[in-house]
């Protein structure tokens, strides 16, 4: 199967009624979306120009994983935690003495950040305005504790 294939929007009525092209000429997009508007086969036959059987053999599986790649990527998140789960429960007492640790300790902490990522969770990443917006907080903050110390010691020299 070709999953290289991207779906994009195709305004079915901008198509002509018919696509006067050979069985390899017609784009696997526009019969993907075309099926995805609930047309039957027969239907994009009578639309692309070609028979109802090249239509069967050119969608044959394709619309199916389509739907399952958009059902992963609206579960993703919980896809994540599984993995993390499985191989944080694979890990046994056994396996802090073997080398494989490691890879899987890395596994769990990549699952773990794509698992909040997908939940639009805060990870360890800061983006730049965000940076500079605590830089800002800290500088104003070390400012105000340098004129507190200079108001104690001019206190201090009072006393």
């Amino acid at each position: 199967m070709d999953q290289n294939i991207q779906t994009q929007e195709i305004d079915v009525n901008s198509l002509p009624l018919t696509i006067n092209r050979s069985q390899k000429g017609i784009p696997e997009e526009i019969l993907i979306t075309l099926r995805r508007k609930k047309l039957s086969y027969s239907q994009i036959a009578k639309i692309v120009g070609c028979s109802k059987p090249n239509v069967l053999v050119r969608l044959r599986g394709k619309c199916e994983e389509i739907e399952l790649a958009e059902e992963f990527r609206r579960n993703k998140a919980d896809i994540f935690n599984l993995h993390q789960y499985r191989i944080s429960k694979s890990i046994t007492p056994a396996d802090r003495q073997k080398a494989g640790l490691l890879e899987k300790t890395k596994s769990i902490c990549f699952f773990h950040n794509q698992e909040k990522v997908e939940r639009g969770e805060a990870t360890q990443i800061m983006g730049y305005a965000d940076a500079l917006k605590a830089k800002e907080s800290i500088r104003s903050e070390r400012q105000k504790l340098i004129e507190e110390k200079d108001w104690i010691n001019a206190e201090f020299k009072e006393l």
